[in-house]
């Protein structure tokens, strides 16, 4: 316990051990084959496989739910699309009761890196931090999850956001 508070101080752990890659594994792809790559991730995730779950309440009550898919689904489809692409943790961090994971995704030698949190008192919460920083990396390459987007803390329709998204206004005082 910190003496000024009732949290406990963030505890950085060792990065996993990173894995050499040949000269040739750093090389990206002719930029026409990488783009066909990410035309084909950017495609998204068959219908059939993105699941739902309860989101959140809002005031009156009613349950609104959010489209996600599971990290094997993701793993699966890089499978399909890029049979040689590469997974690897860079970092776990406690930060009071939560755990943030840095995990990279590398596809013909480019990495992109995403970062998921989970409660740091369980196995299950630390394996959800994992998989949620896979899903994210994937994401950016360019890997979209039916015609859902983010949006701030919840999940929204595509067309719902084309129609609701403002240019950002900064306040001033």
């Amino acid at each position: 316990m910190n003496a000024n508070s009732n949290q406990r101080a963030p505890i950085k752990l060792a990065p996993a051990a990173q894995a050499s890659t040949t000269h040739a594994q750093q090389q990206p792809a002719t930029e026409s084959g990488f783009s066909a790559l990410l035309k084909q991730l950017s495609a998204g995730v068959r219908k059939e496989d993105v699941k739902q779950r309860e989101g959140w309440r809002d005031r009156s009550g009613q349950t609104h739910y959010v489209d996600y898919v599971e990290w094997h689904t993701v793993a699966d489809l890089l499978d399909r699309i890029v049979p040689d692409w590469s997974h690897a943790v860079r970092g776990v961090v406690q930060i009071g009761d939560f755990v943030a994971v840095t995990a990279a995704i590398t596809i013909n030698g480019v990495t992109r890196e995403g970062v998921g949190t989970g409660p740091a008192d369980s196995e299950t919460g630390i394996k959800k931090a994992e998989h949620d920083a896979l899903k994210r990396a994937a994401v950016k390459f360019g890997l979209r999850v039916s015609s859902i987007v983010m949006k701030t803390d919840r999940m929204i329709r595509r067309d719902e956001w084309e129609t609701t998204r403002q240019p950002c206004r900064r306040e001033t005082r």
